[in-house]
């Protein structure tokens, strides 16, 4: 060791100071100096080891951390990629059971209804689509207002509930979106996508894999985003899948047909899936689904009516009840009031099979603008039905409500802003807010809700922060008011309210647009920039006023609506042609809706080539 060095350094050096330094004296010293050095060589090598072990841990555990950051960067990066690829899906986010647009219309069975029905509906759901008991197909169909969006909003509450529910699409007459099959197969692949994380994965991955699927035919896009792809992972299920589909009547011809076709060969295509169809019996459907070995049918309107009567009779308890009165009219109920027995048997016995009936003479009672529960309920048992059509009681109680809502004073003035309002809310492309319909129909927000406000038992007033939307509340009264059984003064002329919409389209227009709507400050050297640039320069929605929006994005589809040109319509397309042709292009592009412009324009002049007969 060090010792050993140091004693063969002393023999070699015995004279001089060294000799003096290394005396015997002090060997001694130098044993002891020479252990504790070894000593302090020790420690430092061990501490060192161990300080180097935790070093060498560290980096690795940092290395591991990179790699797991790495793993989790890589993971984002991919979940980005995916999200951004199913951004790609055109969706209709209104048509799912959950949105507020289905929500402000639709409420599921009340407590108590329905039970039997919801109970088989319950068994064939979660039974094995390979028991020939339990077919891959449920259609629900029967009259309009038995309740049929009722139960299917119900059976998707139940079916979410146990997690089997994949995806939902409710139609709707009164939403452009919801009434045509172009968004159907997007919608449905989206919430797949949303309801199953490896759902999503394979979906993006076709949808990476064949881009062009995205504007294939509806079979086709049907095949390529949704069969193919989650054909592997839906035969691992253990439960079926559900899907739900509300109201196919209400998308137009021939989108429905198609649709229809779509849904009855999809249960071929999808292992372990099941889907729950409501449609009223119109024949070109019907034809379809009564022929297929893969569905089991339910009309509604068979159910006993023993059945029908104890379920409405709930219904009609429970809210005509002292706490629901109390709730409904406030300070203003005369708690000494309650229906007696009898007049709420004759209120069910009026509703035979129909919910409709039952709800909406339910808000005619309570409307808070009449404040008179007792007499309007009185009013209501006097109908008389003309006819044995089921639905003759129903179209009585819309002729009684319309009876009612029109003032004795002024009755002229109020049936023409009847007709200008109601009429306009019926074929709206979409529902506007009240101060959005009054500017593009040049009414005042108070008159149009003085005109619709002893109507709110068939226009739903749906309040949103500063603003309210009136919104048909069953797609029965629309059908009562454009049909032949509807009293002369009150009836609704679809085609002629399409060219009103399409005017007052054109006034708004030729009144707002104009050059540099966006006041994008643009170089006098460079006029015309591209669009993104613009867009980045300031170039928003908030310049285009919600009336303008709407007119220039739906005036041609109310000019198509009509049989022929009106002689009124021809001064303001020809100054809307000439002067705010390219203001509307440049409007489009500001709200993003420049694609809307080739099928405005096709559209606009095959009516002015083919429909040239004056109508007016």
């Amino acid at each position: 060791g060090i010792f050993d060095t140091l004693e063969a350094a002393n023999k070699e050096k015995s004279k001089g100071f060294t000799a003096y330094v290394l005396a015997e004296d002090d060997v001694e010293v130098l044993k002891n100096a020479n252990k504790k050095l070894d000593e302090l060589l020790q420690h430092f090598w061990i501490e060192n080891h161990i300080a180097g072990t935790i070093v060498l841990s560290d980096i690795l555990a940092t290395v591991h951390d990179q790699g797991r950051w790495m793993q989790g960067l890589s993971a984002t990066i991919g979940k980005h990629f995916e999200n951004s690829t199913l951004g790609q899906l055109k969706r209709i986010p209104g048509a799912a059971y959950d949105s507020q647009e289905v929500a402000v219309k639709v409420v599921p069975c009340f407590e108590g209804t329905r039970s039997t029905l919801l109970a088989n509906v319950g068994r064939w759901m979660s039974g094995p689509v390979s028991d020939g008991h339990s077919p891959p197909l449920y259609v629900l169909d029967g009259i309009a207002g038995i309740g049929k969006s009722t139960v299917a909003i119900t059976v998707a509450q139940r079916a979410a509930g146990i997690n089997s529910l994949g995806a939902t699409f409710f139609f709707s007459r009164d939403q452009d979106d919801r009434k045509k099959s172009l968004g159907f197969v997007h919608t449905i692949a989206f919430q797949l996508a949303c309801y199953d994380a490896s759902y999503g994965q394979a979906i993006a991955a076709a949808i990476n894999k064949q881009p062009d699927a995205l504007d294939k035919v509806l079979a086709q896009q049907f095949s390529l985003l949704v069969a193919e792809p989650l054909h592997p992972l839906l035969e691992k299920r253990a439960t079926p899948l559900v899907l739900v589909f509300d109201a196919l009547d209400e998308c137009v011809e021939p989108d429905a047909s198609a649709l229809l076709k779509l849904i009855i060969s999809s249960v071929s295509q999808l292992p372990n899936t099941k889907v729950f169809l409501t449609t009223r019996p119109e024949l070109g459907l019907r034809r379809n689904y009564m022929g297929t070995k893969d569905a089991h049918i339910f009309h509604l309107q068979e159910i006993e009516d023993l059945i029908v009567e104890k379920d409405i009779s709930l219904y009609v308890d429970y809210c005509l009840s002292p706490l629901k009165l109390q709730e409904a009219l406030g300070d203003l109920y005369d708690s000494k009031w309650e229906p007696a027995q009898e007049a709420k048997d004759k209120l069910i016995k009026m509703s035979g099979k129909l919910f409709i009936f039952a709800s909406t003479a339910i808000k005619f009672i309570l409307d808070t603008c009449q404040l008179d529960p007792e007499g309007q309920l009185n009013h209501l048992l006097t109908l008389q039905s003309s006819s044995n059509n089921p639905l003759s009681e129903l179209d009585d109680l819309y002729s009684c409500i319309l009876q009612s809502a029109k003032p004795s004073k002024n009755a002229e003035m109020w049936l023409g802003r009847y007709n200008k309002i109601v009429g306009a809310i019926l074929v709206l492309q979409t529902p506007l807010p009240a101060s959005i319909l009054g500017k593009l129909l040049n009414e005042t927000e108070i008159i149009l809700k003085a005109t619709l406000g002893n109507l709110h038992s068939v226009l739903a007033p749906l309040s949103e922060e500063s603003t309210v939307t009136y919104k048909v509340h069953h797609k029965s009264f629309p059908d009562y008011i454009t049909g032949p059984s509807c009293l002369p003064e009150f009836q609704i002329v679809e085609k002629k309210q399409h060219l009103e919409l399409a005017k007052c389209c054109l006034e708004v227009m030729n009144k707002q647009l104009g050059f540099n709507i966006c006041q994008v400050p643009v170089p006098s050297d460079d006029q015309y920039k591209d669009l993104d640039d613009l867009l980045k320069e300031g170039m928003t929605v908030d310049h285009v006023s919600k009336e303008l929006q709407y007119a220039i994005f739906y005036w041609a589809n109310h000019l198509s609506k009509l049989e022929g040109i009106d002689s009124k319509l021809i001064p303001l397309l020809d100054e809307f042609s000439k002067e705010h042709l390219v203001h509307w292009l440049e409007a489009l592009a500001c709200i993003k809706q420049l694609d809307v412009a080739h099928t405005a324009l096709r559209d606009t002049l095959a009516m002015l080539f083919y429909k040239a007969t004056p109508i007016g």
